[in-house]
């Protein structure tokens, strides 16, 4: 019995068909064994026969779907579909005769007429089941959209969008089209994927964009910590496309190590490699001056001019202004020091509440005092003036609390420097304002040094004459109270006004370029000393065409000299790199304050890169693209 349980083998007997069981013995039989290793596959599909459809099938009621090699049939009738195994005459006759004995007598034209009708209903079918799905899908990446643009949580689409659009239709059409509002994909998943793939897109059309563009580009950069401790880069781009001049993110990614002029130069040029972008590309980058970018052995762009020396670079106007504007006497810094105390004392919570019922009760303009930071640059103008608007609520306020600065809302000499600092500092903060804003270039940053240098000049000159009605509100108190300015007073204004001069001049240093002749062609044509001769030629065309005139006056000066390209490449593209530079990195500030609204303490676990290019990004992602490179699929 042993013999005939041997393992390891699949035991299968051949016998001759002359040869009957009976009068074969064991040997024989053994002889005859055939052995086949388990490891090797029987088919059993062998010997199975695959049935094909005739066309003579429709007589009793079936069609074929599936696989045109191994077809099922399909009832035309009630629908039914049987196996391959079951597609012959007589297993279609009896389901004709069994399920549908009323029609046993019809025509063959009766059944391809039900035939058509059913091929007429699944086509119908699939038309609209497909096209409901891709405008699904189409739903999903404009929600998508909307969400990345505000730059909500990606459970917002299912816990509160997909509720409201049901109740706003259930409201008006009724119940109907509840379920096709079910059908969009609104997971946080999906909002996570859709997000991701509009990035992308946006992202590689922006790289042909500069890839393809006549002009160069330039660049600003700065780096800052987010909420979970990370270091971030962001990277600002503006280019020339379609005759007019874009701004946008080229990339937001994370320092993972240390933020060293190295590693930030290692970040950057690795992206360009990855997206084949040549620094040649390139012509100007601005950054805050930090040390590890403005390195001279290690900075981040020194080692990028080590790789494409005709890059030039500039400090952010915005922080040379402050730097510039942030040196007082002390005198001064005394002065605004005691106002910042007295502004914190009050703004104690409790003192805050106490000094609002005072304001309250005096009916008075405002009803709080404004907090100091010296991390906000435009923070001194904004505290000083509110403090001269409400020195009387604050009087009566440090009166009742005996504030030891309390006499100094009684001294006429502290209260005039304090109204000349809430006055020059709102007037330093106005310049620093206008000097952000997206296509500041570097010809109106230096109209505005100049402007207020100019002014600077004429109110040194007011006030040595002793007349201070150029800031507003000295006069105002002055005049109030019946008082003319104290020659203390004015010798420290004279002397502020003075040394501002000088370090703004430090900070802002006059330029021996002249750019009158991209200011205005038609005017300044002459002035134009530094042009090679192959330059100056076509400006003298350009000053004597009228038509030019005219379209100047109409358009912005940079998209003025981009439409002359075509005509005088080499005037144009002069004007150009002048123009196109960042001056400043306030569009790194805004997309920070961006960052900052969109990676929170709920989100600290966010890459928000994808969010930021669609937040900053002019560039609409082509719904019509993304969605057929995709199989829609309804949301279950």
């Amino acid at each position: 019995m042993d013999f005939w349980l041997k393992t390891g083998t699949l035991k299968r007997t051949t016998e001759s068909p002359s040869t009957s069981a009976s009068n074969v013995n064991d040997t024989t039989l053994l002889d005859e064994v055939q052995e086949v290793p388990i490891t090797k596959k029987i088919k059993i599909s062998e010997g199975i026969k695959t049935r094909k459809y005739d066309e003579n099938y429709l007589q009793f009621g079936f069609t074929w779907v599936g696989d045109a090699n191994e077809p099922n049939g399909l009832c035309v009738v009630c629908e039914k579909v049987i196996c391959n195994s079951s597609l012959n005459p007589a297993k279609l006759k009896r389901h004709l005769e069994t399920n549908h004995a009323n029609l046993c007598n019809k025509s063959v034209e009766y059944f391809k007429r039900k035939n058509d009708e059913l091929k007429k209903k699944t086509k119908t079918f699939c038309k609209y089941v497909l096209s409901d799905n891709a405008k699904s899908l189409e739903a999903s990446f404009r929600i998508s959209y909307r969400i990345a643009r505000e730059g909500e949580a990606y459970t917002i689409a299912e816990k509160l969008i997909k509720p409201c659009i049901k109740d706003v239709i259930s409201c008006k059409f009724g119940e109907t089209y509840l379920e096709e509002v079910n059908s969009i994909p609104l997971s946080d998943t999906t909002i996570a994927r859709r997000i991701e793939e509009m990035a992308l897109f946006c992202e590689n059309d922006l790289i042909n964009r500069l890839k393809t563009s006549n002009h160069p580009f330039a660049l600003q950069l700065d780096e800052t910590t987010d909420v979970a401790g990370l270091a971030v880069l962001i990277v600002l781009v503006r280019y020339v496309f379609n005759s007019s001049v874009q701004e946008d993110m080229l990339f937001c990614k994370p320092l993972v190590g240390r933020t060293t002029g190295e590693e930030i130069f290692k970040l950057i040029n690795l992206y360009m490699e990855k997206h084949k972008i040549s620094w040649n590309l390139c012509a100007h980058i601005c950054t805050d001056g930090a040390k590890s970018l403005l390195g001279r052995e290690k900075g981040a762009i020194s080692r990028i001019i080590q790789l494409a020396p005709h890059i030039k670079h500039s400090h952010c106007c915005l922080h040379r202004h402050q730097l510039a504007v942030r040196r007082i006497s002390q005198k001064l810094k005394d002065t605004l020091e005691e106002t910042v105390q007295i502004i914190n004392f009050i703004k104690k919570q409790l003192n805050s509440r106490l000094f609002a019922l005072l304001c309250e009760e005096l009916s008075s303009t405002h009803k709080t005092l404004l907090l100091h930071a010296e991390v906000r640059w435009l923070s001194r103008g904004k505290i000083l003036t509110r403090f001269v608007e409400l020195k009387d609520e604050v009087r009566l306020f440090l009166n009742e609390h005996n504030h030891k600065y309390a006499a100094k809302l009684n001294c006429e000499i502290w209260l005039q420097t304090v109204c000349y600092l809430a006055d020059i500092f709102s007037v330093l903060n106005e310049y620093n304002k206008s000097l952000q804003g997206i296509n500041i270039n570097i010809i109106k940053m230096h109209d505005k040094i100049n402007s207020l240098l100019l002014k600077l000049d004429l109110w040194e000159s007011y006030v040595k004459s002793n007349n201070v009605q150029c800031f507003q509100m000295l006069n105002s108190f002055l005049i109030e109270n019946e008082l003319v300015i104290n020659n203390d007073v004015r010798q420290l204004i004279e002397e502020h006004i003075i040394q501002l001069k000088r370090t703004i001049r430090i900070y802002f240093p006059e330029t021996t370029e002249s750019y009158e002749w991209i200011k205005d062609p038609f005017q300044y044509y002459n002035k134009s000393g530094n042009l090679m001769l192959k330059e100056r030629e076509p400006l003298i065309d350009i000053s004597t065409d009228s038509v030019l005139k005219c379209a100047f006056e109409r358009k912005g000066l940079l998209e003025f000299w981009i439409k002359l390209y075509a005509e005088y490449p080499e005037i144009s593209t002069r004007a150009i790199r002048i123009l196109l530079p960042f001056v400043s990195t306030y569009l790194c500030e805004h997309s920070f304050s961006i960052y900052v609204a969109t990676k929170t303490k709920y989100r600290n676990r966010l890459d928000a890169e994808n969010e930021m290019r669609l937040q900053i990004t002019n560039i609409l992602p082509d719904f019509n693209i993304l969605c057929k490179g995709k199989q829609a699929h309804p949301s279950h």
